[in-house]
Protein backbone atom coordinates (compact mmCIF):
# COMPACT_ATOMS: atom_id res chain seq x y z
CA UNK A 1 0.00 0.00 0.00
CA UNK A 2 1.28 3.80 -1.19
CA UNK A 3 1.35 5.73 2.45
CA UNK A 4 1.56 9.20 0.29
CA UNK A 5 -2.09 8.39 -0.15
CA UNK A 6 -2.69 8.34 3.21
CA UNK A 7 -0.92 11.69 4.77
CA UNK A 8 -2.44 15.24 4.24
CA UNK A 9 -0.59 18.26 2.82
CA UNK A 10 1.53 20.05 5.18
CA UNK A 11 0.36 22.98 7.29
CA UNK A 12 2.50 25.41 8.92
CA UNK A 13 2.40 25.12 12.23
CA UNK A 14 0.47 27.21 14.47
CA UNK A 15 1.24 28.60 17.95
CA UNK A 16 -1.56 30.40 18.36
CA UNK A 17 -5.83 31.14 17.07
CA UNK A 18 -7.42 34.26 18.12
CA UNK A 19 -10.99 34.40 17.40
CA UNK A 20 -11.95 37.91 16.95
CA UNK A 21 -16.40 39.15 16.92
CA UNK A 22 -16.79 41.97 14.15
CA UNK A 23 -20.18 44.22 14.41
CA UNK A 24 -19.55 47.31 12.00
CA UNK A 25 -15.91 47.11 12.41
CA UNK A 26 -14.37 47.30 8.59
CA UNK A 27 -12.18 50.32 9.32
CA UNK A 28 -10.70 49.12 12.17
CA UNK A 29 -9.38 46.05 10.86
CA UNK A 30 -6.03 46.68 8.79
CA UNK A 31 -4.61 48.48 12.02
CA UNK A 32 -5.70 45.52 13.78
CA UNK A 33 -3.78 43.22 11.34
CA UNK A 34 -1.13 45.29 11.67
CA UNK A 35 -0.55 45.32 15.41
CA UNK A 36 -1.41 41.71 15.29
CA UNK A 37 1.13 40.91 12.69
CA UNK A 38 3.98 43.04 14.60
CA UNK A 39 3.57 41.35 18.17
CA UNK A 40 3.66 37.79 16.35
CA UNK A 41 6.02 38.06 13.97
CA UNK A 42 7.65 34.91 13.48
CA UNK A 43 5.10 32.91 14.98
CA UNK A 44 2.76 30.77 13.24
CA UNK A 45 -0.70 32.29 13.80
CA UNK A 46 -4.24 32.20 12.77
CA UNK A 47 -6.77 35.03 13.17
CA UNK A 48 -10.69 33.87 12.46
CA UNK A 49 -12.60 36.45 12.33
CA UNK A 50 -16.28 35.93 12.79
CA UNK A 51 -18.74 38.38 11.50
CA UNK A 52 -21.86 38.99 14.33
CA UNK A 53 -23.63 40.87 11.31
CA UNK A 54 -24.37 38.10 8.94
CA UNK A 55 -24.39 35.51 11.31
CA UNK A 56 -27.45 37.52 12.81
CA UNK A 57 -28.88 37.31 9.08
CA UNK A 58 -28.52 33.82 8.95
CA UNK A 59 -25.28 34.06 6.06
CA UNK A 60 -23.61 30.93 7.98
CA UNK A 61 -21.44 30.98 4.86
CA UNK A 62 -20.23 34.87 4.82
CA UNK A 63 -19.84 34.61 8.68
CA UNK A 64 -16.35 33.20 8.77
CA UNK A 65 -13.49 34.58 7.77
CA UNK A 66 -9.99 32.69 8.49
CA UNK A 67 -6.07 34.98 8.40
CA UNK A 68 -3.32 32.64 8.65
CA UNK A 69 0.18 33.64 8.50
Amino acid sequence: MDTRTLTAPSRPELDLSIVVPLFNEEESLPELMAWIDKVLEGRGYEVVFVDEQMRISRDAAGAVFIYTR
